[in-house]
C-alpha cells in the first residue's frame, strides 16, 4: 500500500514537473536566405513564458559560454480554456533576443542547445540546425566601387564614394556588406544619393554619398559584398526565389588623406583649401576717437569648400595686436553660394594710427600643392585723441559767471577721459533697477486674470488626465513590432512602419516639431537617413521593372531603427 502511495506521488510529481517546463518554450531560429557565407550570422531566440516571469538577460550561454544577447521586443497572448465546466485562463509573454554566433562555410550546421534563467529556473532550448546555401559570381549580377574627387585629399576636401548595382534580372537582395556608405574616418556632407537608369542590358542602381576629409591618414574600406535570389512571381504576386543564390563583389578601396606640406607654409594659414579672391572694406567713418569701435567687413570668395574659410588670426599679425584692441569672439561667418563674408571689430589704443593695417589670409592650392598669401590693401584712417568734456561753472540762477584773470590763479588743465563703449554693454541708468509694473492701477487688472486662469486649470485637469491616460503608452518598439506582424499586408506595413521611426526620433530627441510622413523630415544626420531611406522604399514601390520584398526591408528597417 505504501509503495502504490509513493508511486502516485512520483507521478503527480513528473506530471508537475512536465507541466511546468511545458509553460516555457525556447525557439532558435536564423534567417537562412539572408545567412551568407563566411559571415557572421544573426540568430533569434524566441520564449514564451508566463507574464510574471522574468527573464534574465546577462544569464544566456552557449554551450556553457556567457552570450551576449540584444532584447528586440516582447508580446502579450491570453488564453481561455473549459474543461467540465471549469474555466481557466492563462497569460504568455513572447520575448524575442537576437545574437550573432561566427561566421561558417556553405553546408548545414547545428546551434547547441542555449541555457536561460527565467524566474527562479534555467531552461534550455533544443539544438536547432541551419544551412548555408551556396552562392555564386554571376556575370548578370555585378558590384562596382568607385571614388570620385581629386587625389591624394587634404582636411577639408571633398570625395564622393559610389557604389553600382548593376543586374540583368530582377533580383531580390537577401544581403548587403558596403562599408563605403558607413565612411568611417570621414564626415558624411548630406545624405546618400539614388539614381536608376539602364546601360548596355544593365538595370543599374547607383548610391553616392559625398564626404569630408577629417584629418590625414590611410583609410582602407574592406570588400563589398552583395548577395541575392533571383525569382519568379505567379499570378498573384508571389515570389519563388531561384537557387543558387548569386554574390557579387567589389574590391577593397584605399583612401589616402594627406597632411598640409610644412615647408613655406604661412604662419596666418588656417586651414583653407582651394583658390580664393579676397576683398576688404570698412563699414565705420574713417575719421574716429581713440577707444572708438571699427568695423571691417571681409568677403573670400572661390572655387573650394567654405567649409575650411575661417576668419584669419589676426591675434597673430603684430601691426594690429600692438595699436588695436580686438574682439575676443571672433565672427563665424555668413555663407552664400561662393563666398563667405565676415566682419572684424577693433578699437584704436593711441591717437598715432594712420591706417589700418594689412589683413594676411592663406589658403593651400590643391592643384598645384602649394600655399597662397593674399596681403590686403591698408585703409587710411584718421584718428583723433579722447576729447576731453567742457568744465564750466554755474552760478544759482544757471548763469556763467567770468572770474576776472587777475584774481584767479593759473589752475593745471584737467583731462578726463571720456568713457569707452564696451562691445555688448549699455549704461545702467536708476529707472532700469526700478520696478514700475505695480505703480499703475492697469496692473490690479493682473489679479482677477490669474484667479481666472487659476480656476479654469483646476476645472480642465481631470480631462487633460483622461486624455493623456486615452492616449496610453504606446512605444516605437511597439509600432515597430506592429509592422513585423503585418509583413503579409503592405497597406499595414508602410503606415505603421512610417510610425515607428517618426516616434523614435521624437523619442530619441532628434525631432523638435511635430511631422506626419517621412517625406517631411530634413536631409541633415540621422533624420536624413530615415529619409533616405523611406524614400528608396518609395522608388522602388512605384517602379515598374522591380518588386520589393517586405521581409528585406523589415530586415534593413531594423538595422536602421536600432542605431536610431
Amino acid at each position: 500500500m505504501v509503495i502504490r502511495w509513493i508511486g502516485l506521488l512520483t507521478t503527480l510529481l513528473i506530471i508537475t514537473i512536465i507541466d511546468c517546463n511545458a509553460s516555457v518554450k525556447i525557439t532558435v531560429q536564423t534567417n537562412e536566405d539572408t545567412s551568407s557565407e563566411d559571415m557572421p550570422i544573426q540568430v533569434q531566440a524566441i520564449i514564451s513564458h508566463d507574464e510574471n516571469e522574468s527573464i534574465d538577460p546577462y544569464s544566456f550561454k552557449l554551450d556553457d559560454k556567457e552570450l551576449e544577447v540584444k532584447f528586440t521586443g516582447k508580446s502579450s497572448q491570453s488564453s481561455i480554456s473549459i474543461t467540465n465546466g471549469r474555466r481557466t485562463e492563462s497569460h504568455t509573454s513572447l520575448s524575442t533576443y537576437t545574437f550573432t554566433i561566427p561566421p561558417n562555410h556553405r553546408g548545414i550546421h547545428i546551434i547547441p542547445p542555449i541555457t536561460v534563467t527565467i524566474g527562479d529556473n534555467e531552461y534550455h532550448s533544443e539544438p536547432t540546425t541551419y544551412e548555408i546555401y551556396r552562392s555564386e559570381i554571376s556575370e548578370n549580377f555585378r558590384l562596382e566601387a568607385s571614388l570620385g574627387g581629386t587625389m591624394p585629399l587634404y582636411p577639408g576636401q571633398h570625395a564622393t564614394l559610389t557604389y553600382r548595382i548593376m543586374t540583368t534580372m530582377p533580383i531580390d537582395l537577401t544581403f548587403e556588406q558596403l562599408p563605403l556608405l558607413n565612411a568611417s574616418g570621414f564626415r558624411k556632407t548630406g545624405t546618400p544619393t539614388i539614381k536608376e537608369y539602364t546601360s548596355k542590358n544593365f538595370d543599374i542602381q547607383e548610391v553616392s554619398q559625398e564626404v569630408e576629409a577629417i584629418k590625414p591618414g590611410t583609410y582602407t574600406f574592406n570588400k563589398s559584398i552583395i548577395e541575392g535570389f533571383t525569382f519568379r512571381q505567379d499570378i498573384f504576386g508571389r515570389k519563388a526565389l531561384i537557387r543558387p543564390k548569386l554574390r557579387a563583389e567589389a574590391s577593397p578601396i584605399t583612401v589616402s588623406v594627406s597632411d598640409f606640406p610644412t615647408k613655406d607654409r604661412p604662419q596666418s594659414f588656417n586651414g583653407a583649401v582651394g583658390e580664393y579672391k579676397t576683398e576688404i572694406s570698412l563699414m565705420t567713418p574713417k575719421i574716429m576717437h581713440v577707444g572708438d569701435k571699427i568695423k571691417l567687413s571681409l568677403t573670400i570668395s572661390g572655387n573650394g569648400p567654405l567649409s575650411t574659410v575661417h576668419l584669419p588670426d589676426i591675434t597673430k599679425q603684430d601691426d594690429f595686436t600692438k595699436n588695436f584692441r580686438l574682439n575676443d569672439i571672433p565672427d563665424s561667418g555668413k555663407v552664400s553660394e561662393t563666398s563667405k563674408q565676415f566682419t572684424i571689430e577693433i578699437r584704436p589704443l593711441t591717437d598715432l594710427v594712420t591706417a589700418i593695417p594689412q589683413l594676411e589670409f592663406s589658403f593651400f592650392n590643391p592643384n598645384n600643392h602649394s600655399f597662397t598669401t593674399h596681403r590686403l590693401n591698408s585703409i587710411p584712417v584718421t584718428v583723433l585723441p579722447i576729447k576731453p568734456p567742457q568744465l564750466e561753472i554755474l552760478t544759482p540762477t544757471t548763469q556763467k559767471t567770468e572770474i576776472p584773470k587777475e584774481k584767479t590763479m593759473e589752475q593745471p588743465k584737467q583731462y578726463i577721459p571720456a568713457l569707452i563703449e564696451i562691445a555688448g554693454n549699455d549704461i545702467i541708468k536708476t529707472n532700469d533697477l526700478q520696478i514700475n509694473l505695480l505703480k499703475t492701477w492697469r496692473s490690479l487688472l493682473i489679479i482677477p486674470l490669474a484667479v481666472i486662469l487659476l480656476a479654469l486649470q483646476i476645472a480642465l485637469k481631470p480631462y487633460l488626465q483622461q486624455q493623456m491616460k486615452k492616449g496610453g503608452n504606446i512605444s516605437s518598439e511597439d509600432l515597430f513590432n506592429s509592422a513585423g506582424q503585418s509583413i503579409d499586408s503592405p497597406e499595414r506595413f508602410f503606415p505603421a512602419l512610417e510610425k515607428a521611426f517618426i516616434l523614435r526620433l521624437t523619442e530619441k530627441k532628434h525631432l523638435s516639431n511635430t511631422v506626419s510622413s517621412p517625406m517631411e523630415l530634413s536631409q541633415e544626420n540621422i533624420i536624413g537617413e530615415v529619409r533616405s531611406f523611406f524614400v528608396n522604399i518609395e522608388k522602388k514601390r512605384f517602379s515598374e521593372k522591380k518588386d520589393i520584398s517586405l521581409k528585406t526591408i523589415y530586415q534593413q528597417a531594423r538595422t536602421l531603427f536600432d542605431r536610431l
